[in-house]
């Protein structure tokens, strides 16, 4: 091949790798981006080769330096940098800004709106909107990759991700401080994903926010449920509400691609370390350690399900996990192979409570009373409901939780308190209805709210 052809083939490959770029939605679409990464690193290898030839004139060389060609060097540095390979990364990232610079100095000065089109990533940046009800980066019907950002203080929340042809990676981000908006009702996220969007979030820090992450469906009138997330290697704890939160809506066809949640750390957070509810079921939770949240470390209610496996759950305030029973013909939610160790509670509770009525069909909902209804010793009663697809729980293992179950059996058997599911503690009636039990003043406070 001739030092004209070799130069040629190297802008056509940069050109159709460019184009493929930008179709494609970034890190999300795992198997496609890997590929074209692998066709980046070769190009890179051979623009390089190219560059570093003594015997060829810098005026050829310097035709395969163009914006394209940087961008196609820059994705095959975000994607060594997912994948641990720090030194490879920063020197294919210093190559692509090498090129970035060489072209601009020949083809002037690029605008901002350009920039952002030909590098749709966020590198090293901070954002802060302490004084605005907006939430502060918001991604509609676009891709964008955060990497080592910064967001923090905002009120209007984090990162929004809306819209079918919508998706962002995060990795090795820091969210926070993403709260007290205000707002009545309305739980401030982190980052929040809607409406058919998609979401990658790797060896990310979300913290302190009012609620960690929000995987939901969109408006009321539209009920579109995001398509799918992936949560890997994360940190996500003293959040004021859930960690996680895993959304959809009661009736609807639509459901979640699917939600992989892995080798997180979830802890410290306000109510649930992870909450999964109306309808939801394509959950893989897998490998994850969930402590020391305030109420249940896993709560799965209002018709969903999921798969649950090889996860710690330890030292959560009112147990390990909980988990609703769901409507005939569904898949079990299935909990296997966890460890649950030192909860404050039972280490599981499976059941039907009267407030998961309108997750169920019309048909099955009469079997729901109205109102919450106690027993004796002001325990709740459990909502039985014919035919119901009932959890699959085995080979977990459960030691030195308060109530000390080994089987779901077990723990239906058992007299609970209202809320937080603890026995062995002395009895406080409620002064108002005189019915309900709690373990203490802080249990009873938090279900007054």
């Amino acid at each position: 091949m001739t030092l004209q052809e070799t130069v040629t083939s190297i802008l056509t490959a940069a050109k159709l790798l460019y184009q493929a770029f930008r179709d494609c939605p970034s890190p999300d679409e795992v198997v496609v981006y890997s590929k074209l990464t692998t066709h980046a690193s070769e190009l890179q290898k051979h623009l390089k080769t190219l560059l570093f030839e003594q015997n060829i004139e810098k005026e050829i060389k310097t035709v395969a330096l163009t914006r394209e060609t940087s961008r196609v060097i820059y994705e095959n540095a975000v994607q060594l940098s997912v994948h641990e390979n720090q030194a490879e990364a920063k020197e294919a990232e210093r190559f692509a800004l090498y090129i970035f610079d060489s072209c601009s100095s020949a083809e002037g000065r690029v605008s901002n709106e350009d920039l952002t089109k030909l590098f749709p990533h966020f590198y090293k940046c901070s954002f802060a909107s302490p004084a605005s009800q907006e939430v502060a980066l918001s991604i509609q019907n676009g891709f964008a990759t955060f990497l080592e950002c910064q967001v923090r203080d905002c009120k209007g929340g984090g990162i929004l991700i809306r819209g079918p042809t919508s998706s962002a990676a995060l990795i090795k981000c820091e969210i926070s401080g993403c709260n007290g908006s205000g707002r009545v009702g309305e739980q401030i996220s982190g980052v929040k994903l809607l409406n058919e969007g998609r979401l990658v979030v790797h060896d990310c820090r979300i913290y302190g926010n009012d609620r960690g992450v929000t995987i939901d469906r969109g408006p009321l009138d539209l009920c579109i449920s995001a398509s799918g997330a992936k949560i890997t290697n994360c940190e996500i704890y003293d959040n004021n509400s859930e960690g996680i939160l895993v959304h959809g809506y009661s009736g609807g066809s639509y459901d979640f691609t699917f939600v992989t949640m892995r080798r997180n750390k979830i802890f410290h957070n306000g109510t649930f370390g992870v909450r999964a509810s109306m309808d939801v079921n394509n959950i893989m939770f897998e490998g994850n350690m969930v402590f020391e949240n305030l109420w249940w470390g896993i709560c799965v209610h209002n018709n969903s399900g999921g798969v649950y496996e090889d996860n710690e759950i330890c030292n959560n305030k009112m147990g390990g996990i909980k988990v609703g029973r769901r409507s005939p013909g569904k898949t079990p939610c299935v909990v296997v192979n966890n460890v649950l160790h030192n909860n404050c509670g039972p280490a599981f509770d499976e059941g039907l409570r009267p407030f998961e009525r309108a997750s169920f069909p019309e048909e099955l909902q009469r079997y729901f009373p109205e109102k919450s209804q106690r027993g004796e010793d002001g325990s709740e009663l459990i909502v039985s409901v014919p035919n119901v697809a009932l959890a699959e729980f085995g080979q977990n293992r459960c030691e030195n939780n308060e109530f000390g179950q080994v089987s779901f059996k077990e723990a239906a058997k058992m007299s609970q308190w209202v809320l937080c599911f603890r026995s062995n503690m002395n009895v406080k009636r409620c002064t108002g209805c005189m019915t309900a039990t709690y373990c203490g003043t802080k249990c009873l406070t938090l279900h007054c709210k």
